[in-house]
């Protein structure tokens, strides 16, 4: 969860304030890092780890790059870059890997995944982030604006899933 709804865990935005204030006590200014995310913490091949790989995955994606910039999260690493494998039969299969980047290229080819391409859009937006509006419960954006050309960029998502830990999901939009 990224601002409360959570069961288990706290939202990320908990977890993010509890780390800026023992960081603010005992380490006042050192960057916060992200390295692990996902729109599941299920990363097996089941039905409710594929969240990680398709469009649900990519709209929280989304989402969760725009919360870590109202978080003020200084650095993050994306983990995993394929799908993982093992051979079984004499035949490669996937193992692991819904929140990866890409397919694995020796099982079955190498095809970007949903969240690849979010990257790809954020990768093209100019760096001066310009407030953007939230326009519903359901619809996030981020937008930026090239300050030498004028040219305004804009992100738009609809993040209505409700994605549970042990069961599937809900489409709330």
């Amino acid at each position: 969860p990224l601002t409360g709804e959570g069961r288990t865990y706290p939202s990320f935005a908990d977890m993010t304030r509890i780390t800026r204030h023992w960081r603010d006590i005992y380490t006042p200014g050192v960057p916060i890092g992200l390295t692990e995310r996902g729109a599941t913490s299920h990363t097996s091949l089941i039905l409710v780890a594929l969240h990680n790989a398709n469009n649900v995955g990519a709209a929280w994606m989304a989402a969760f790059m725009n919360q870590m910039l109202i978080e003020g999260i200084d650095r993050a690493i994306y983990l995993v870059t394929t799908d993982l494998r093992r051979q079984k039969e004499g035949k490669w299969q996937d193992v692991w890997g819904w929140p990866a980047l890409f397919t694995n290229p020796k099982v079955h080819g190498t095809h970007p995944k949903a969240a690849y391409h979010v990257f790809t859009m954020l990768s093209r937006m100019a760096p001066q982030r310009v407030e953007a509006m939230n326009p519903g419960a359901t619809v996030g954006c981020l937008a930026s604006r090239d300050t030498a050309t004028g040219r305004l960029t804009v992100l738009v998502w609809n993040f209505g899933y409700r994605i549970d830990e042990f069961g599937p999901g809900a489409e709330l939009g």
